[in-house]
C-alpha cells in the first residue's frame, strides 16, 4: 500500500472514530472528549460533551441563576475549563490560551496550547470538569509530532488524570505512580493485615483455652 493511501486511511479511520464518539456523546451527558491535535502548525484542547453535560456541571458549583445569557454562560463554562483541567509536558505546564466555547446540542470547548516543549518525552493531563457528573467518562485522544494516535480513557477510578511516556517512539501509559498505591504497598498492607488477622486469631484462641482452663480449675 502506498504512503499516500496509507495516510488516507489514517486520517479516514479518525474522523470516523471522531463522528462516532459525537453521535454517542451528544445525547449522553456522562460522556465526553477531549482532543489534542496540531492544525496549521499550531497546537489545540479540544473539549466536547453534551450541552446538559456543561449546564449540570456549571448549576452545581456555580449554582443555579449563576448565568442569565449565553454569554454569562461561556463565561462560566471557561472560568470552570481552567479550573479543573491542565496539561504538562516534559514537566512544563502547558498554557491553555485564547479559550472559546461554540455552544449547541453537542457543545465544544477549544483552546491554544503554548509552545509544546520538543522532543516529547512525558504529558500529564487532567480533565475534571464533568467530575461531579456520576459515572463520567472522558475519552482522550491525542495526535501530536508524528508519534502514533494515543486513545485512552480518563474517570473517576483515575481521578480524571493520566501519565504518559514516549517509549520507542510511542505514548506509553505510566501506572499509578502515588507511591501510596505501588504495587510494593500493596503488598506490604496486605502481609500487614494477613499479619494481623493472625495475631487477632492466637489471642482470640488463647483467651478461649483461658477461659476453659478456668472453668475446670472451679468445677
Amino acid at each position: 500500500m502506498s504512503s499516500s493511501l496509507q495516510v488516507f486511511w489514517k486520517y479516514l479511520s479518525f474522523i470516523l472514530l471522531i463522528f462516532n464518539a459525537l453521535v454517542v456523546r451528544a445525547h449522553q451527558p456522562d460522556l465526553s472528549s477531549l482532543m489534542i491535535y496540531e492544525q496549521g502548525g499550531k497546537s489545540f484542547l479540544a473539549i466536547k460533551s453534551a450541552l446538559s453535560a456543561f449546564e449540570s456541571e456549571i448549576e452545581y458549583s456555580y449554582q443555579k441563576g449563576a448565568y442569565k445569557t449565553p454569554d454569562e454562560f461561556q463565561k462560566l463554562v471557561i472560568r470552570h475549563f481552567q479550573n479543573k483541567s491542565f496539561l504538562v509536558i516534559n514537566g512544563d505546564t502547558i498554557k491553555l490560551l485564547h479559550p472559546q466555547v461554540n455552544l449547541g446540542h453537542e457543545t465544544t470547548l477549544f483552546a491554544e496550547l503554548s509552545a509544546i516543549p520538543m522532543p516529547l518525552k512525558s504529558m500529564h493531563i487532567k480533565n475534571a470538569i464533568f467530575a461531579d457528573i456520576s459515572n463520567s467518562i472522558c475519552e482522550v485522544i491525542i495526535t501530536l509530532n508524528g508519534i502514533p494516535q494515543k486513545q485512552f480513557l480518563l474517570s473517576f477510578a483515575s481521578k480524571h488524570e493520566a501519565n504518559l511516556n514516549v517509549e520507542n517512539g510511542t505514548w506509553v501509559m505510566v501506572e499509578n505512580s502515588n507511591p501510596l498505591f505501588t504495587k510494593s504497598t500493596i503488598t506490604f498492607l496486605g502481609i500487614f493485615v494477613l499479619a494481623i488477622c493472625l495475631v487477632s486469631g492466637m489471642l482470640i484462641l488463647k483467651g478461649r483455652a483461658s477461659k476453659v482452663r478456668l472453668s475446670r480449675h472451679y468445677v
